[in-house]
């Protein structure tokens, strides 16, 4: 493996579908990473199918609070959680909590929650090789703070940036339509705030732009990143005949069974091999 490249695929524990697709492409050859979210029903699945069945595999924590439930008492985190303990805020809600609420007593919660996400995974006595976030909302600058120092205090050596360059994105197939997405505002958010936390890493993050798009001839386009040491490239990829079977409790199902996600599984498997990929 060009140990440039980090191929993470996120929402580990999700579902029975997008377990078995990591396990699948990471087992192919085509995954190095995995970001996994503790507070699932599926995150027992994910871990017993990680030790049986990819043992390398990184794992890195999937901060998650915009879906299912808190592993916190729901009255120690009331700012996020509903009376059923269930994350009541959206990015664009957890954007702009701070405007109505104290942050100071809002970051004491995402700490408490943060905590015990990273715990969770410590005594299923998984390392974690990376912090990243669902909908990132781990860069949200009043929230980053707290990854920061729980990061800095359980020794988790990275945390992803959003740094993507637009034009060199654009470039890689010239694309117009890409212009006119609603992967446009969203990477003028994130990229906005990663101005503004000015948090400097030597990896490059691929695929805001290309989020959920991304095809194999996309792929193979990408080249080693200047100035940055490594390259990140977020895939999202799941297997629908497995999750089409499940009656799920919340209210992302349709994320579950949409066309990329089985498209990124068949791109991942269809791979000769990461490393023939990239040289």
């Amino acid at each position: 493996m060009n140990k440039k490249f980090i191929i993470t695929a996120d929402d580990f524990g999700i579902s029975p579908g997008v377990n078995d697709a990591i396990i699948k492409t990471y087992n192919k050859g085509n995954l190095t990473h995995a970001s996994i979210m503790t507070n699932m029903k599926y995150f027992d699945d994910a871990i017993r199918k990680k030790k049986k069945h990819a043992k390398n595999l990184n794992i890195g924590l999937h901060f998650n609070l915009t879906t299912g439930k808190a592993l916190s008492d729901k009255n120690k985190i009331n700012y996020f959680a509903d009376k059923n303990g269930h994350f009541k805020h959206s990015f664009i809600g957890l954007l702009l909590l701070p405007l109505y609420k104290n942050i100071k007593k809002l970051q004491q919660q995402i700490e408490i929650e943060l905590d015990n996400q990273i715990n969770y995974c410590l005594q299923n006595n998984i390392k974690l090789s990376h912090l990243d976030s669902h909908k990132h909302i781990h860069t949200i600058p009043w929230i980053f703070p707290v990854i920061l120092k729980l990061s800095k205090k359980y020794g988790i050596p990275r945390i992803r940036i959003i740094n993507e360059k637009i034009l060199k994105t654009f470039f890689l197939k010239k694309d117009l339509t890409l212009l006119f997405s609603s992967s446009i505002l969203k990477y003028i958010i994130l990229k906005s705030i990663y101005h503004f936390n000015k948090y400097k890493t030597d990896v490059y993050f691929f695929s805001i732009l290309y989020s959920c798009k991304i095809n194999k001839n996309i792929i193979q386009k990408i080249s080693d990143p200047k100035n940055f040491n490594y390259m990140e490239i977020m895939l999202h990829p799941g297997i629908h005949e497995i999750d089409k079977k499940i009656d799920f409790e919340y209210t992302e199902k349709y994320h579950l069974l949409t066309d990329y996600r089985k498209r990124e599984f068949e791109i991942l498997l269809d791979l000769k091999k990461v490393n023939s990929i990239f040289k």
